[in-house]
């Protein structure tokens, strides 16, 4: 029986979806958010870099202008926005008696904005995430790290995640683990 829930951030409580950005933008951005999320901005996940210094790296490349637009902290609402039926769906999991985790690699400034979002000692019962630890996902070392923490059990665990490659790493983990597309993923597997 389930009773432990993991959730990722990216994808499933922010919108930091490429048809964000090209919606914003009016634009394919495809192009400019491969330039962005790769390279250095592995040092931003681990807490070792900041986003103000990583923009600096982009100075001359034609696409500065989006790339600082789309990195800047002050514009974190626009660029990665609540998604709310999601969130709002996870607190009434909470309601419903299952414990509440967050496993998520952000950067300082992205983890800054979710606080201010949203109340996580409210609802969420722990939280790792990359950017405070060091190590981030898909490295077994960080699922075990919230296993341990937490002293979860992981026949009792579910993790979600809207990338392959870290539901991939979380069962190699020895999780239980599936990709999220909506809603309906997580009340399919509870319902099981």
């Amino acid at each position: 029986m389930i009773k432990n829930i993991i959730f990722d951030i990216g994808g499933i409580i922010l919108d930091d979806s490429v048809e964000n950005l090209s919606k914003i933008f009016d634009k394919d951005m495809h192009e400019v958010y491969k330039k962005i999320y790769s390279g250095n901005f592995k040092k931003c996940l681990l807490g070792k870099l900041n986003i103000t210094e990583y923009i600096k790296e982009f100075k001359n490349d034609k696409d500065y202008k989006y790339i600082s637009e789309i990195l800047k902290p002050s514009k974190q609402d626009i660029m990665n926005p609540l998604i709310k039926e999601n969130y709002e769906y996870i607190c009434n999991l909470k309601n419903r008696g299952y414990n509440l985790y967050i496993l998520s690699n952000l950067t300082k400034e992205t983890y800054n904005h979710l606080n201010s979002l949203i109340d996580i000692n409210k609802y969420f019962d722990g939280a790792i995430f990359s950017c405070e630890v060091g190590i981030k996902k898909p490295d077994k070392e960080i699922f075990e790290l919230i296993f341990n923490k937490y002293n979860l059990n992981k026949n009792e665990t579910l993790f979600f995640d809207d990338k392959e490659r870290i539901v991939n790493g979380a069962i190699e983990s020895g999780l239980k683990a599936k990709i999220f597309k909506s809603i309906d993923d997580i009340e399919t597997e509870l319902i099981k």
